[in-house]
């Protein structure tokens, strides 16, 4: 059986959810040159929100924290700590932190309150029937990235030599289409695991 390569691309509810609800709190940074997928997230949300009021309270509270804790919100640098706060949370329908919080990096830290509000939104706005409608759509493109595109076996390859031999440890690159293009492109969304 073929060894597993220390480095893969691969997708995340948990992720998809945190960049969901911050897109239906006013996150647009680069909405215009965005793949199709993320309007038509966006838009599968607004409806839910128009005929739950349950779903809209849920996305006033969730909206008002980002808010309260986020200085510009049409920044990448806006996404840092809800990214963070992802990489190290359990997996839907509870959003908690893996670690103790003294272990979280800073900025995730600051925000914790934030998984709490998540969860009630998620199960609200019905996130993870939204998330299942477009699973095929993430990995049509992540099969179109891994198979086509030489600079990601060229990076995966710089990976593989560099980690296998410092740290023998796994790297994995989340796609999602939910955030900033250019954050993707920068390839910002990652986690080491041990």
């Amino acid at each position: 059986m073929p060894e597993r390569s220390p480095i893969e691309l691969d997708s995340s509810e948990t992720l998809f959810s945190v960049l969901t609800a911050l897109n239906s709190c006013g996150y647009d940074q680069d909405l215009t040159i965005s793949d199709a997928t993320r309007s038509n997230v966006r838009a599968e949300v607004q409806r839910v929100l128009q005929d739950s009021e349950e779903a809209e309270a849920a996305r006033t509270e969730l909206c008002e924290f980002y808010q309260t804790h986020t200085a510009d919100r049409n920044t990448n640098r806006s996404l840092s700590p809800y990214i963070s706060l992802a990489l190290y949370m359990d997996g839907p329908p509870h959003f908690k932190p893996r670690t103790k919080e003294e272990d979280l990096p800073p900025d995730a830290a600051a925000i914790t309150a934030f998984g709490t509000m998540l969860e009630r939104f998620y199960d609200k706005a019905r996130l993870h029937s939204i998330w299942e409608r477009h699973r095929k759509d993430y990995a049509a493109a992540m099969n179109g990235i891994t198979n086509r595109w030489p600079r990601w076996c060229l990076i995966r390859d710089l990976f593989e030599a560099a980690l296998g031999a410092i740290f023998r440890a796994r790297f994995t690159i989340y796609l999602d289409f939910m955030g900033s293009r250019m954050n993707r492109m920068r390839g910002t969304t990652g986690r080491i695991i041990t």
